[in-house]
Order: structure tokens, then sequence, then C-alpha cells
């Protein structure tokens, strides 16, 4: 008797998988028939398989057709494919929208272009939009993939686009390409100047993964040594509100670098507070833990943006929280308490948790490594409750687990975004999806890729299906 194959199909803003990888071959994107008679096929193909193009609705490509300013971006960030958090967000699973008042009808650009303004790949126009279904010019074009290769103007030169034309095919991205270029740039000759810096490109994403919070992170307590030599004269004080993103603080821009301290509590917070000289006094932390947080400040502001940031320990998100577990240890938080710390991937970022008291995840009462998803409420930033699985009797009804197993299934192929599992059932997995990857030799948890799914390894998935829909998969 053929089993009957159970397909599993889930349109979502974000998909979660943490993955062991142990082998496997690799799988390829489909490549459209009327690619072959591109002069560009061969970077056409190249970058259908690294998944960076897409097929139009009919199954073509389309190489002569004119691109638009959205599909420009969706092609040179899938190029450089960055940390998914870097798309879709912390700690719940939204990813920043673009924030332009023209993106109706472009949704599924919203995350490209968001990523591609904030990078400085691309921008807006003066009036506040940005034309997301303008067409891109050759110049334009190769002016998003040089400063995609984090070229500035200072580098490049103020003559636009001479001076940006000459660096281009210095660089080597204009390569194979007619000069001079046609005024308008086509989905094949930009398929063309990425293919041609496609490996710089996928560099920049790389870097981007092991600097910053994603990867795979030592599970131990923060350490300051010395005294306040960001100096405590240059800090200013006020009330503020997190934007959703996490991008402003009382409408203040935050630098993508700045430095987070938290110290004692709301109650205490007012201008002329007296804080302490030494570092150790401080715990280094992360903004992502703040989404939407209200609480009183210290910052220090370089330029227009906030480069430094001393908040109260009992600030933070409120709301549920869906991740994987590193660890637990114990910690003292801001009114000197011993309580645990929960270390967490979030939607691709390491966040560590104060809890509301040391009984709630006492470290090793329980194994966090056997490809769990756990869910967890926050409020103003401290853990409320135990981690809970799916299904149990304390986590919500729409958090559940797909696996027909109810454990670790094998996959037999990866193919098109489809995993077949080694029972027949399939699950598609977006091109959203965020993977974590738990090695074999037990280190912790760290941010994976889709390519880390292959033939053999074991995967678990999960679903929240109410608000915003999201899947998590684990994989060993």
């Amino acid at each position: 008797m053929i089993k009957k194959k159970i397909i599993k199909t889930l349109k979502m803003a974000m998909i979660c998988m943490v993955v062991v990888a142990l082998a496997g071959g690799t799988a390829f994107a489909a490549v459209p028939p009327d690619v072959a008679e591109s002069p560009h096929r061969d970077a056409i193909m190249a970058l259908f398989e690294a998944g960076v193009l897409e097929g139009s609705d009919d199954g073509l490509f389309h190489p002569t057709d004119n691109l638009t300013r959205a599909q420009a971006c969706a092609i040179i960030v899938r190029a450089i494919k960055p940390p998914t958090a870097e798309l879709f967000g912390t700690p719940t699973l939204t990813f920043p929208p673009s924030g332009f008042p023209d993106m109706a009808g472009y949704g599924w650009a919203e995350r490209y272009v968001g990523f591609a303004v904030r990078h400085n790949i691309v921008t807006g126009f003066p009036d506040g939009t940005f034309k997301p279904g303008n067409n891109v010019t050759s110049n334009e074009m190769l002016t998003m993939v040089l400063r995609a290769m984090g070229l500035t103007n200072e580098e490049i030169g103020s003559n636009w686009p001479a001076d940006f034309v000459a660096r281009a095919n210095q660089e080597g991205i204009t390569a194979g390409l007619p000069q001079p270029l046609p005024e308008l740039a086509t989905r094949e000759t930009a398929a063309r100047m990425v293919f041609n810096k496609l490996d710089a490109l996928r560099a920049i994403g790389e870097k981007m993964e092991e600097s910053g919070e994603p990867g795979n992170p030592e599970i131990e307590e923060p350490e300051t040594n010395g005294d306040t030599s960001w100096g405590l004269d240059n800090l200013e004080f006020t009330n503020g509100r997190f934007n959703d993103t996490m991008t402003t603080f009382a409408g203040m821009p935050i630098s993508r670098d700045a430095v987070i301290y938290t110290y004692g509590i709301r109650a205490n917070y007012r201008r002329g507070m007296e804080l302490p000289t030494n570092d150790g006094a401080y715990r280094l932390d992360t903004v992502h833990k703040f989404r939407n947080a209200v609480t009183p400040a210290f910052y220090i502001q370089t330029g227009n943006e906030i480069t430094l940031m001393v908040l109260p320990m009992d600030a933070g998100f409120s709301g549920r929280i869906y991740g994987v577990i590193n660890g637990i240890s114990v910690a003292t938080n801001g009114r000197g308490d011993q309580v645990n710390q929960i270390h967490m991937l979030v939607a691709g970022r390491q966040i560590s948790w104060l809890t509301r008291d040391s009984s709630i995840g006492a470290p090793g009462s329980v194994d966090y490594r056997d490809g769990e998803i756990f869910e967890l409420r926050a409020s103003n930033g401290t853990i409320t409750n135990a981690p809970t699985k799916a299904g149990d009797s304390a986590s919500h009804n729409d958090f559940r687990e797909l696996t027909p197993t109810g454990d670790w299934a094998t996959v037999t192929a990866f193919a098109n975004g489809i995993v077949t599992l080694d029972d027949g059932s399939m699950i598609t997995i977006s091109d959203d999806a965020a993977i974590y990857v738990f090695n074999s030799d037990g280190t912790p948890y760290r941010v994976g890729r889709q390519g880390d799914i292959r033939a053999d390894v074991e995967i678990r998935a999960f679903t929240l299906t109410r608000g915003q829909i999201a899947q998590f998969i684990t994989v060993r």
C-alpha cells in the first residue's frame, strides 16, 4: 500500500528552524526554460541555484524585462544572505517594515527594502516615498551593488554616475556586459552584476553573522572591568519608548553599534541620579530585548545617533517569546536578588533574560538540547514563567508541534522548499526560514541557513498560528 503523502503548506511571516546538520546533499531551485537563450544564462542559473533569483508566477524568468526598485532590493539582499534577524527582527518574530507609505502591493518586498535602506544600499525619495515599482537604471543597479559591498561615496567619488561607473568597472561588477550600459537594467543584466560579485556579497552576510549576536554563543556572565571610560559626564537623561524595531528611542536613532548597559531599577532612575564609577556595576546587554519598552534611560548621543545607553534591569519587552534555550545560569537582578538567567536564541538573536525569581528555570533541571522550541512570557524584560513546550497545559493552544511522530523525524529529501520526511509526510519551508543548528559535539545552538537542511538530518517542526503565523523546526 502506498502511503499517502501529507503536505503541510504554511504561508508565514517567519519560520524558525533548529537544525542539527549531520550529512546529505544540496537542493537546487528549478531554472525557468526561457533562461536558455540569455547571453547571461550561466549567471542566472548560478543565482537560481544559490536562492538569489526567483521565477515569475507563469514559471518563466523574463530575462529581458526591466527591473523594479523592489526587485533590485530583493536580489541584492538575497545575495548577501544576512542573518535572519536582520530581515525579521526580534524578539516576537516580526520583521522591521520599510516604513514607506507607498508599499501597498509590495508586502513581499518589505523586508528586503527595509534591509537595503537600513544598510545604505538604497535610499527613499525626498517626499518620503520609495516608489518600489519604478524601473532601475543600470547606473542605479551598479551603485546598489557597490554600496552593498560596503563602499562609501567617500571611497568611490562624488561625481555620480561617472565615478560609480568607473569604480564598478574596476571592481568587475560590469564584466560581461556591453559598454556603454543600457539605460535601464533588465533582469538578466542585474543578474550578471550580482553574479560577478556574489562571493563578495555573501562574505558581507557571513561577516554580519560572525560579528553580530546570531551565531554560536558562549553561555557566560558578561565581564566588565575597570572604570567607566565611556564617561559618566557625557550621559544625558530622558524618559522614552523604544520603537517596534528597536532602532529609535524617544524618537532618536540608535546606532547599530550602540553599547547597552543595564543597572539598577526603574524606581530609582531620575535626572541627576548618582551612577557607579566602576564598570563592574553594570551588565552588558542588548537592545533587542527592549521592543516597545517604555523606560527612563541615560544615554550618550554622537551626532544624531545614540551610541551608548544605561537602562534599568527591570525594563524591557512584555509579551510571549519563542526560541531555543542554550542554557540557564545564576545571576543578580537590579535589586541585588539572586535569580536565574535564561540564555536564548530568539528570532536569530542571542538574548539573555533574567527571571522574576530563582524558582523559575533552575539551572540544570531540564535538558534544553532536545530540539524543543520553548514559549516564555516576559513582563518588563523579566521572565515570569518556567519555559513551556508546545502542547504543555501551560502553553497557548496555538503553539503546537507539527512533526507527525512528536519527536525527531529523518529528512529524506529537501528540494524546492519542501522537506520530505521518512514517513512520507512533507513540510513546506518558506524563504523566510530562520534556522538554528545544534551540533552533535554539544556546542550551543547557532543560527543556520537553509543549506543546513539536507538528507539524513533529523527535524522537529512546530507552529504558532494565532496573531502572527510562524513555524519553528528543530533538526539534528
